[in-house]
């Protein structure tokens, strides 16, 4: 498994609407992507997951993507996430 991981800060709450509209955009890669606050990871694919986290605007999250092709994968596909989050 390669893996890449960034820490940012959530520049919306993540609500039902953004949860949904995420899952459905992670569901198409085929990395796994993981979401973590301070004392919770969850599965990014998961709405019921993230919905439980109530991430809310300026938190600290962590996003985890592991991939089992290879270390430019897993980055491209972190970037692919990071681009999602920050055009909401």
């Amino acid at each position: 498994m390669f893996s890449s991981s960034k820490s940012i800060i959530s520049n919306c709450d993540f609500d039902k609407r953004f949860v949904s509209n995420l899952v459905e955009y992670l569901s198409k890669i085929n990395s796994n992507v993981c979401i973590t606050t301070i004392d919770r990871r969850v599965n990014a694919k998961n709405v019921l997951g993230l919905l439980s986290l109530a991430i809310k605007k300026d938190d600290v999250v962590r996003i985890d993507v592991l991939s089992s092709e290879s270390t430019e994968k897993s980055q491209e596909d972190l970037y692919k996430v990071l681009e999602l989050l920050n055009n909401n």
